[in-house]
């Protein structure tokens, strides 16, 4: 069964140890001694391969370069604080400061260029230290 045929991917061009999210997040590790610009080298070469796998499998690949100006490690998980649903699009407040730069809008106004999505942003919020994110966030309406 196939989910889908195009998924967007930022190429990472900070890719390190997020200082910022480290102390609170199970899943992530200090780069072992390895230098941020080798390990950002190694994750560039890593997200080149995987992007040639998914060509090779049909799967159409949308590419955006990350930040050349902002610091942002974590850029390369936008699914992190955006959703796509059919005809809508949710932007989500990210808890880690440094992550809360990721959110691109002119991407989004790119991609909502005809205005087909409806557009559900929640960073407001991180204002009032709200926060939604993570991978697979899901939230249903309750009747």
């Amino acid at each position: 069964m196939i989910l889908t045929s195009k998924i967007l991917m930022v190429k990472p061009n900070n890719f390190r140890s997020n200082e910022e999210t480290i102390v609170n997040n199970f899943f992530q590790k200090n780069s072992l001694g390895i230098s941020n610009g080798v390990l950002n080298k190694i994750a560039i070469k890593e997200f080149n391969q995987f992007v040639r796998k998914l060509e090779d499998n049909e799967i159409e690949v949308v590419v955006i370069g990350g930040s050349r100006t902002l610091s942002n490690p974590d850029e390369i998980f936008p699914n992190n604080w955006i959703v796509f649903d059919q005809n809508k699009i949710g932007i989500f407040p990210m808890f880690a400061k440094n992550r809360r730069t990721e959110v691109n809008y002119d991407l989004i106004n790119k991609i909502n260029s005809n205005n087909d999505y409806k557009i559900y942003d929640y960073t407001k919020y991180a204002d009032s230290e709200i926060f939604l994110e993570g991978t697979g966030s899901f939230v249903f309406k309750q009747n």
